[in-house]
C-alpha cells in the first residue's frame, strides 16, 4: 500500500508491505520511518484517513 504523510507542512512517501495493513500496523510502521524523516524525541501521533475511490474502480 502506498501513503502520504504529512508532517511538518512536508509530504513523505511511505510504502507499507502489506496490502491492507490494520491501524496498528500502519502506527507501528509510521513509528519506525519518523526518525528517519529527522524527528527527534518522543511525537504524538495523529492519524487522519482521507479515503478515496477511484472513477472507473
Amino acid at each position: 500500500m502506498k501513503l502520504r504523510v504529512r508532517l511538518q507542512k512536508r509530504t513523505w512517501p511511505l510504502d507499507m508491505p502489506e496490502v491492507e495493513p490494520t491501524l496498528g500496523q500502519l502506527r507501528a510502521y509510521l513509528s519506525q520511518a519518523l526518525p528517519t524523516w529527522g524527528t527527534a524525541g518522543k511525537l504524538r501521533v495523529r492519524l487522519r484517513l482521507n479515503l478515496f475511490r477511484l472513477p472507473g474502480i
